[in-house]
């Protein structure tokens, strides 16, 4: 799959001020982004951006096999699309 933005994984980590930032592993000295909003959402929100790469990985692999393999192959996905939301702070 190709993108334009950073890859991923991304993670969530802390600037000196506290506030939670999302970097790469890709480039872990650059932050993808910063979450400046303060209260008690702040870090899930951070939570929620830092799996953006995860989500669109899985989202894209479910979409192909769906058009390739119909049902064949989606409890691997599934599985992958569980972990993806787990990551982004989502239980179901």
């Amino acid at each position: 799959m190709k993108t334009k933005y950073t890859p991923g994984p991304w993670r969530v980590t802390k600037t000196t001020g506290e506030k939670p930032a999302i970097e790469s592993d890709h480039d872990p000295h650059f932050s993808v982004a910063i979450v400046p909003r303060r209260g008690p959402e702040m870090f899930a929100n951070a939570r929620l951006i830092a799996a953006a790469p995860q989500l669109v990985e899985v989202l894209a692999a479910l979409t192909t096999t769906c058009a390739d393999e119909g049902v064949r192959g989606m409890d691997t996905l599934l599985d992958k699309a569980r972990a993806a939301l787990k990551a982004a702070g989502v239980e179901l």
